[in-house]
């Protein structure tokens, strides 16, 4: 916990008057026959029992769309701020069965035995509960989960603070949305005495002025999407409380 609240420290002082991503306004569910496969979607042919479910933002990009039959949930696509698919999840009754990552190979996470676990207003699917530490063991990896006060995310302060307290190097950084909530992730590289390794973190914002912090580390460097599916499919399952 102590490099979290070193961490917490350093974002305590963000500003925010700079972001390099961000949308406003509620999100808007309609129903249609089909959505394409082009980058960025398109719902095609809307109507009142449409067999999609589309959940746009104001400006008419797609959040995400789910598909039913009857009262059947089947699946949902999660996508980027640039209109590319970030996971599928297909259902099985009414439960997530498998989490498709998209990157430069699409690796499947099977869900179906995870475990509810909860941590303030947001709720976790996880492989299994992590230790009181809030450290969670994954295959190539570890997953870290805290609750810390409200930072702006969006903020090139909150971005120096965290490249500061873990001690790397920023690849990347770009807005997601997670169950409506505009989140920033880094994609982070530390170097390492015996290997090097890739990190990526999740700064989310919540309405009860907390700020949520996933924080991914694989013990690979590399741009294929396995590294950090365990940690990605755990991202496009979270939910959040909220306000009426």
């Amino acid at each position: 916990m102590f490099l979290w609240w070193i961490l917490f420290s350093a974002l305590a002082y963000g500003d925010a008057n700079e972001v390099f991503s961000r949308l406003e306004g509620p999100i808007r569910m309609r129903r249609y026959t089909a959505v394409s496969e082009t980058s960025p979607p398109k719902p095609i042919r809307r109507r009142r029992l449409g067999r999609y479910r589309v959940f746009t933002w104001p400006d008419g990009r797609i959040e995400h769309w789910e598909e039913w039959e009857g009262k059947t949930l089947l699946r949902r696509r999660n996508f980027s701020v640039a209109g590319v698919p970030r996971a599928t999840i297909a259902y099985e009754k009414g439960h997530p069965s498998v989490v498709s990552v998209h990157g430069r190979q699409t690796e499947d996470v099977s869900v179906g035995s995870w475990v509810a676990w909860s941590l303030g207003p947001v709720q976790f699917q996880l492989p299994q509960e992590p230790s009181d530490g809030h450290v969670l063991s994954t295959p190539k990896g570890t997953l870290r989960i805290a609750l810390g006060p409200q930072q702006d995310v969006f903020a090139d302060e909150t971005r120096d603070a965290l490249r500061e307290a873990c001690g790397c190097v920023l690849e990347d950084r770009e807005a997601v949305w997670i169950d409506g909530v505009v989140a920033a992730r880094y994609r982070l590289h530390y170097a390492g005495l015996e290997e090097n390794q890739l990190g990526e973190t999740w700064l989310v914002p919540l309405e009860t002025g907390q700020t949520l912090y996933i924080a991914a580390m694989s013990q690979e460097v590399t741009s294929d999407s396995r590294d950090v599916a365990t940690a990605r499919a755990v991202v496009s399952l979270l939910s959040f409380e909220k306000t009426p």
